[in-house]
């Protein structure tokens, strides 16, 4: 099979308190935290996969998409890996955020948390993309 490049969209959701919400992720013996967000599907615009992704995901049935505030990628040879991820800052009603927790069944993501810049520099997990462009969203 002839490797592809796979499109990742993520939101950028900040809380009242102006801390960030990520998702916690567990592949296999891996467990890292990103922003919310999924694969754009063939046709789809990527707007509408990530509201397609927040709802699947954390339920969020009414959000926004905004600014597009970072283009990243993650390249691996050896598994012949390729996504690129474009994120974009994203809103949700209030109440929405205030209960906050994943709705996915068949996912990867075990848990859901709001993370101050603080928290995020002072963290042993690992992040993608990398701490220091999540710290950038601030």
């Amino acid at each position: 099979m002839k490797p592809v490049v796979k499109v990742r969209v993520q939101g950028a959701i900040f809380g009242n308190d102006n801390a960030l919400l990520l998702a916690c992720h567990e592949r296999g013996e891996s467990r890292y935290w990103v922003l919310p967000g999924g694969k754009v599907e063939f046709g789809e615009t990527m707007e509408d996969a990530l509201k397609r992704e927040l709802r699947e995901e954390l339920g969020f049935d009414n959000s926004d998409v905004g600014d597009l505030v970072f283009i990243d990628e993650y390249i691996s040879p050896e598994t012949e890996r390729h996504v690129v991820l474009i994120a974009f800052l994203a809103d949700v009603p209030d109440d929405a955020l205030a209960g906050v927790h994943v709705v996915a069944q068949d996912e990867s993501i075990v848990a859901v948390g709001f993370f101050t810049e603080q928290a995020i520099r002072e963290s042993a997990d690992t992040f993608y993309p990398s701490k220091e462009t999540l710290l950038n969203l601030f």
